[in-house]
């Protein structure tokens, strides 16, 4: 590959998003023809030739209608790709919803998710944040950790309602930086303590029930930047969607389990009053 600043006919031919045609120079006698696919550059077509190359109209014609010709397959290919990628999401999610569908334990739940997380966005670690804002209004509790040990995040400080956690974990939407390192609301953290993990990619995405709250969020990193794409967000983001379905439907399962479990304290209760009571009127009427 050419870097795209390089001074060569089919770098410039991309930067202006034009064709060029050099009947002799330094690069030899060249036609650099761009290839854009969805108003983005994709590339060039670069055709070389031995002898003198005049390109008459008739030509540069042909050459900028086979240029075309090749945009458009480019196209197909890519809207091909962007089907079947979007098949593929889907299927993954399919298949991650119905394991969690099925889990009511709330710790083995998020450590399920946060393990898929790693696995699906191309992670090396990744983390899910549990809401305590009910106690502390800028609250949030490591609550799973994958890909990495506990001691990993000992001295980091716990995210907060500020900087690059705010968005997150106020349910305003997802995070995503190729360098969090160059990001300036990275520098609120004052950079990452001694010993911690190493972080350059980044994303972040809430966990929101469907009344609204913010149940945790989701986090992932890795120590090279650019790790996470677009197939990477849309994979955590429907991820955090079937957790928040599947934490709401476990954190209902464990309401009623304790309310069982209440009842029966209760009536068990109530029992041994009720057996104290006949063993006294027993008692007095002998």
């Amino acid at each position: 590959p050419l870097p795209l600043g390089q001074d060569h006919p089919a770098c410039e031919a991309v930067r202006a998003g034009q064709a060029i045609f050099a009947p002799d120079g330094p690069h030899g006698r060249v036609a650099a023809l761009p290839l854009n696919v969805d108003g983005r550059p994709w590339g060039a077509l670069l055709l070389t030739f031995g002898a003198a190359r005049p390109f008459p109209p008739a030509e540069r014609q042909f050459l900028l209608t086979l240029t075309q010709q090749c945009t458009q397959a480019l196209t197909q290919l890519e809207a091909r790709r962007h089907l079947e990628e979007q098949a593929e999401n889907l299927t993954t999610l399919n298949r991650v919803g119905q394991t969690l569908a099925a889990e009511l334990d709330l710790r083995k739940l998020v450590q399920g998710v946060t393990d898929a997380g790693v696995t699906l966005t191309g992670a090396q670690f990744g983390a899910f944040f549990y809401n305590l804002t009910d106690r502390d209004p800028d609250g949030y509790r490591l609550h799973v950790l994958s890909g990495a040990p506990h001691e990993a995040f000992a001295e980091f400080p716990m995210p907060r309602m500020t900087g690059v956690f705010g968005p997150t974990f106020a349910g305003r939407g997802v995070v995503r930086a190729g360098d969090i390192t160059r990001d300036g609301r990275y520098g609120q953290l004052g950079g990452m303590p001694p010993g911690h993990l190493p972080v350059r990619s980044y994303l972040a995405v809430p966990v929101t029930s469907r009344s609204g709250e913010v149940l945790g969020a989701l986090l992932f990193g890795h120590p090279d930047p650019d790790v996470f794409t677009d197939r990477s967000e849309q994979l955590a983001v429907g991820l955090a969607s079937q957790t928040a379905a599947a934490l709401d439907n476990a954190r209902l399962y464990q309401q009623l389990q304790d309310s069982h479990a209440l009842l029966e304290t209760r009536v068990d209760a109530r029992t041994r009053e009720l057996a104290e009571q006949t063993v006294a009127l027993e008692a007095f009427a002998r």
